[in-house]
């Protein structure tokens, strides 16, 4: 599991709301995405308006497409989902361009950040972590 921490605005008809990716797990061959989605405007608990805006799609760094399979609390739960990528993506996946049909992509990493280990000339600079990608 790699966490994401990405916010992603999203807006469908006159409902407008945010995603916030969690986690990228890639289990055997499938890989899941878990969010949270908060919407707010004068249709925020009609189904269809917000089944709207969770409607993904996704390019990897290798240039894959994707689709995107919703499963979650419902519409009436707290909001939290799983997004199944259809097809299957490859072990090492680096990053996803997420679509979610207006304005620009959001880019999430889905690579493993590991700390790195100061050595005595680095332990007196700060140092950013180092990817495992």
């Amino acid at each position: 599991m790699v966490p994401v921490g990405q916010l992603v605005p999203v807006r469908a008809g006159d409902v407008s709301g945010e995603i916030y990716l969690l986690s990228y797990a890639r289990q055997v061959s499938r890989g899941l995405l878990t969010m949270i989605a908060r919407s707010c405007g004068p249709s925020e608990h009609d189904p269809d308006v917000v089944f709207s805006f969770l409607d993904f799609a996704a390019t990897d760094d290798q240039g894959n497409r994707y689709e995107m399979g919703l499963h979650g609390s419902g519409v009436s739960g707290p909001g939290e989902w799983i997004l199944r990528l259809h097809p299957d993506p490859p072990p090492g996946l680096r990053w996803l361009d997420l679509s979610t049909g207006a304005g620009e992509p959001t880019r999430a990493s889905t690579c493993p950040v590991r700390p790195t280990r100061p050595t005595r000339r680095s332990a007196r600079a700060a140092q950013a972590p180092a990817s495992t990608c």
